[in-house]
């Protein structure tokens, strides 16, 4: 089975996520490391679920992964000064 893994960049490291394992996290100081620990995470993870006699998750097929770069993503609208005031007190 394959399941798909997230790695997203914090400000001090990484952290990965299984979208079909719910709670199955892992973090780490370099993309490789916290590839590893969520690696041993889904291990882990479906392990217990068998252990505890519960069905284990199938994999759901992706539909689209891509890539936007920033400069072709809208700008966001700018807000009024009094929309502004209110969202900051």
């Amino acid at each position: 089975m394959s399941y798909v893994v997230i790695i997203e960049r914090g400000p001090n490291n990484y952290g990965a996520y299984v979208p079909d394992l719910p709670g199955c996290i892992a973090t780490g100081k370099t993309r490789e490391e916290t590839f590893r620990l969520i690696c041993e995470g889904i291990e882990i993870y479906l392990d217990e679920l068998q252990k505890r006699g519960h069905p284990v998750p199938q994999p759901q097929p992706v539909e689209l992964v891509m890539s936007v770069p920033s400069a072709s993503l809208p700008k966001p609208a700018k807000r009024s000064k009094r929309l502004a005031a209110a969202s900051s007190s």
